[in-house]
């Protein structure tokens, strides 16, 4: 790793932590399913994040369900497939936050002159993020996880995806 990838994921742990005390919630996974569209950032590789997520509350604290991710870098795209896990943790006043994990799969394609590398590997991840509850059904969310892809992904075997707003409905 790099020391400007280690500095970039400094500063992006630093302004999720700021933005978790922003983007907090008085309940955490409400019962029922729910589906969530978000968009964020990633570090290394560096660009945009497009989430998708389908949380059932199976608890008021835990919810599971099919998390994707697209991580779009100029050449590089990735699809990340997980089984996500989210469990809501203590509160401080209104704020809500939980801790998530997955397991899956990612799929890299790089496209390189005439030709594309993919690869499709398995991934875990590991985040922490809090949820805003707004009127009726709907909530906003914020959350950060580091991937970690043993082979597949060109680069490293880690990259960070944030999360930096999502809208979910729960049904």
């Amino acid at each position: 790793m790099s020391a400007s990838f280690l500095a970039r994921a400094s500063l992006a742990l630093f302004v999720f932590a700021c933005s978790t005390t922003l983007f907090a919630s008085t309940t955490h996974a409400q019962r029922g399913l729910s589906f969530a569209v978000g968009g964020g950032i990633s570090a290394d590789p560096d660009g945009g994040v497009i989430t998708f997520d389908a949380p059932f509350g199976v608890t008021d604290r835990v919810s599971v369900g099919p998390l994707v991710h697209i991580v779009l870098d100029g050449d590089l795209t990735i699809t990340a497939a997980t089984a996500h896990l989210r469990i809501g943790v203590g509160s401080i006043g209104p704020i809500r936050p939980f801790l998530s994990g997955g397991l899956g799969v990612a799929h890299s394609s790089l496209d390189v002159g005439s030709r594309d590398l993919e690869d499709t590997s398995f991934m875990l991840n590991v985040g922490l993020g809090a949820e805003l509850p707004l009127a009726g059904a709907y909530s906003l969310r914020t959350s950060g996880l580091v991937n970690v892809v043993p082979d597949g992904v060109p680069g490293d075997e880690f990259f960070f995806t944030w999360e930096i707003l999502a809208l979910k409905y729960t049904f």
